[in-house]
C-alpha cells in the first residue's frame, strides 16, 4: 500500500518528489513498478472476465447478436459512408456486419471455453467501437441497449 501511495504520488506531483530528496534513479523506478501494476491490474481483470460463467457467455453472446441485428437494420435504412467503414477495414460495413455474424454463430457454436470467450471478448470490444464510431452510439448506453434482460 505505501509504495501504491508514493507511486501515485510521483505522478500527481512529480516535481515534490525532487523537492523531498527522491533522486531521477528512483523516480524511474518508481514509474516502472506503477506501470507493472498497472499491466498486471489489467492482466487480473481480463483473466476474471476470461474465467465468466457459462451464463456470462451466453448474455455476450445474446447482446453481440442483437448489436449485429440493429446494425444490419440500420444498413438497410441508411448505409455508413466509405470513410468510417475503412477505419474497420471494410468500405461497406454490411460486410464486416456478415464477417462478424458468422464469427459469432462459430463461437456459439464452440460453446464457453476460456479461449472462445477471449474471443467473444474481442469480438464485443469491436461490435462496442463500431456502435461509438459509425452509429455515434455510448459506450455507456451499449449495455442498456443491447442487453436483452
Amino acid at each position: 500500500m505505501i509504495l501504491f501511495k508514493s507511486l501515485v504520488f510521483v505522478f500527481i506531483q512529480p516535481k515534490k518528489c525532487f523537492e523531498k530528496g527522491i533522486n531521477k534513479k528512483q523516480v524511474r523506478l518508481m514509474v516502472h513498478d506503477l506501470l507493472i501494476l498497472n499491466n498486471l491490474m489489467f492482466k487480473w481483470l481480463r483473466n476474471k472476465m476470461i474465467k465468466g460463467s457459462e451464463n456470462e457467455f451466453r448474455k455476450c453472446v445474446d447482446m453481440c447478436h442483437t448489436f449485429i441485428k440493429f446494425a444490419e437494420g440500420q444498413e438497410m435504412l441508411n448505409p455508413t459512408p466509405i470513410d468510417i467503414g475503412a477505419k474497420f477495414d471494410y468500405p461497406n460495413i454490411s460486410i464486416k456486419l456478415d464477417y462478424m455474424s458468422d464469427q459469432l454463430a462459430g463461437l456459439n457454436q464452440e460453446g464457453y471455453s476460456p479461449q472462445t470467450m477471449s474471443k467473444l471478448l474481442d469480438l464485443d470490444m469491436e461490435c462496442r467501437r463500431l456502435w461509438a464510431i459509425a452509429y455515434g452510439g455510448s459506450d455507456l448506453k451499449y449495455n442498456k441497449t443491447f442487453d436483452l434482460k
